[in-house]
């Protein structure tokens, strides 16, 4: 799974219901909705607008990266989960956060759903029936049972395919009037259904715990359905002055469930507000009540549209498609194979590190004669890792009859010397992207004195993007030329080449060089570059210097004769390994 775009989208869409939801606030301000009814149907259209913005936007398809590569990575598999001691992606870290957050809410929803099926189970039906319950079951037309709880204190209308109301022990010792009112309230909540509804929204909430307009479109939903029942049990029940005492009487005991998926008689914090709705007795004629919707409606599609185009969404790139390559090593056609006229596909499973490098492969299916062919060219090939971390992936690499072997010559990085002013720059061998990391990360300019140092820290900045890419300076008319291109390979068929920082941790014998005495004297500080070939065994074969002070490179080549590494397997099979080896050495301030 891609994290990292994942998280995108995520913020992405945080923000379009951040427009919308504003958008919404202001336009309910500026036309001054405020008949509960109406009011209450426009802010469950705000809520829903939010919800299906990413359904009805065109997603933008996310850059795949994807060329004329000869091998190419189909199908990314699950990523595998951090290994002892990798760090975890922060993408992964938050989607983890989020899942937790939602889990909890649902944790605590499905709680609620349990205390209110306890409570019903040990409440006792009202019988015999009271008269102001029956009268208000015929004038609504709900014939819901009640229940007496010695558990709560606030009534709740419950049940969505069997409903009920749950009214506490003191609604006996209430006034006529105002069990009236009570009554009234639960079973108009029934009526309308309000009991799924507020589970719905419960559910909208836990998956957008995190996003605080979602909450506060949820807190204006609850507060104008309350209003919008507080107004018809008023106009059932003819009296305004019972209802607003059985409100206030209610608002005395403390709500222990506040957060059921329930509609409850009273949340306190809408109290004042609801009072108010009460007695100010707000009305909209239909001649103003349409125009100010339709307005409103339209100020919100104004306010999506805008949210979807300045905050697009991004598409995952089409399974099949390959990942952004850094840089692609062609695979040779093997002489015999082309000889008995062979060809075909080569399917591998391979693992990518964190970087991107191919750290392992196996051939899976495909001629045998061409299987070793494949495995080189994946395993000298880099792509970019958008998950951050360790990841299995499918290779395939076609051999198709014609194709012409091409023999890749090892190059020699040459020793650090001025060498005039640099009058072109050439990188080849990568992608355009990686041209243009490159290009912003190199600190050789052309014109620039290309000193030793200049050189040493190009070839740093040329490692630190790819490992497998190496630097070459060389005479040129007036100056210098500097080419940046795929490092050599390995010479011998049954020979691989393996990136330092791959290689270095399959080190199992590990010595460390001594700090030759004159370069001590000499305060002579630096990096030596040591080309080694690795064999079948894990021990050092051959070990050539490839830059660094002549003081110090004895010593870094008696240590690493004495390395051992683990056999690199190669379908199976060991094989030998070419690698680069760095061995810094700092004096002590």
């Amino acid at each position: 799974m891609n994290y990292a775009l994942w998280l995108q989208n995520l913020g992405l869409y945080c923000a379009q219901v951040a427009i919308v939801a504003l958008a919404g606030a202001l336009a309910a301000a500026a036309f001054r909705m405020r008949a509960p009814g109406p009011r209450l149907l426009y802010w469950q259209i705000v809520l829903s607008a939010c919800l299906i913005l990413p359904a009805v936007q065109p997603w933008k398809q996310a850059p795949s990266g994807q060329d004329d590569v000869q091998v190419e990575i189909r199908g990314a598999r699950t990523a595998q989960s951090p290994q002892r001691g990798e760090t975890v992606p922060i993408e992964l870290a938050v989607a983890i956060l989020l899942s937790a957050g939602v889990a909890l809410r649902t944790a605590w929803l499905a709680a609620g759903f349990l205390k209110l099926r306890s409570l019903r189970q040990t409440a006792r039906l009202v019988h015999p029936p009271l008269p102001a319950i029956e009268e208000m079951r015929r004038k609504t037309g709900v014939d819901a049972p009640a229940f007496l709880s010695s558990r709560i204190l606030s009534p709740i209308a419950m049940g969505v395919f069997r409903p009920a109301i749950l009214l506490p022990e003191r609604f006996l010792t209430m006034p006529v009037e105002e069990q009236r009112a009570v009554a009234c309230h639960e079973l108009l909540h029934i009526r309308r259904r309000d009991t799924l509804i507020v589970i719905l929204e419960e559910f909208v909430r836990a998956v957008l715990w995190f996003h605080p307009a979602v909450w506060w479109i949820l807190g204006q939903i609850h507060l104008t359905r309350e209003q919008a029942v507080d107004r018809e049990a008023v106009r059932l029940t003819k009296s305004r002055a019972s209802y607003l005492t059985a409100l206030l009487a209610m608002a005395e005991a403390k709500v222990r469930l506040d957060l059921a998926p329930a509609p409850l008689f009273l949340r306190k914090r809408h109290l004042a507000k609801r009072v108010a709705s009460i007695l100010m007795e707000v009305t909209m004629s239909k001649r103003r009540m349409i125009p100010s919707m339709a307005a409103m409606l339209g100020v919100l599609l104004a306010a999506g549209r805008v949210a979807v185009l300045v905050f697009p969404l991004q598409a995952q790139a089409q399974e099949g498609e390959s990942p952004r390559v850094l840089h692609k090593a062609l695979a040779v056609y093997p002489a015999e194979a082309k000889q008995k006229r062979i060809e075909g596909a080569v399917t591998m499973e391979i693992s990518l590190d964190a970087k991107g490098n191919v750290t392992d492969a196996r051939a899976v299916s495909g001629p045998e004669e061409l299987r070793a062919a494949a495995l080189r060219s994946v395993l000298d090939s880099h792509y970019a890792n958008d998950s951050g971390y360790a990841r299995k992936a499918t290779a395939t690499v076609e051999f198709r009859l014609g194709d012409q072997a091409q023999a890749v010559n090892r190059a020699v990085v040459n020793p650090a010397r001025d060498m005039g002013r640099v009058q072109r720059i050439q990188i080849e061998g990568v992608t355009a992207s990686a041209q243009e990391t490159l290009q912003s990360r190199i600190p050789v300019r052309v014109g620039d004195l290309l000193s030793a140092d200049l050189q040493n820290r190009t070839r740093e900045a040329v490692r630190d993007v790819d490992e497998h890419l190496g630097v070459w300076f060389s005479p040129a008319e007036g100056g210098s030329a500097v080419r940046i291109g795929l490092a050599g390979k390995a010479t011998s068929p049954e020979q691989i080449r393996i990136g330092g920082n791959i290689q270095a941790q399959k080190i199992v014998t590990k010595v460390r060089p001594l700090y030759p005495p004159l370069a001590k004297q000499a305060r002579l500080e630096g990096t030596v570059r040591l080309s080694v070939a690795i064999a079948k065994d894990g021990t050092a074969k051959e070990i050539n210097v490839v830059s660094g002070e002549d003081l110090l490179a004895p010593s870094s080549i008696e240590a690493v004769k004495q390395w051992v590494w683990q056999p690199t397997l190669l379908n199976g099979n060991p094989v030998e390994v070419l690698t680069d080896v760095d061995i810094n050495y700092t004096l002590a301030k």
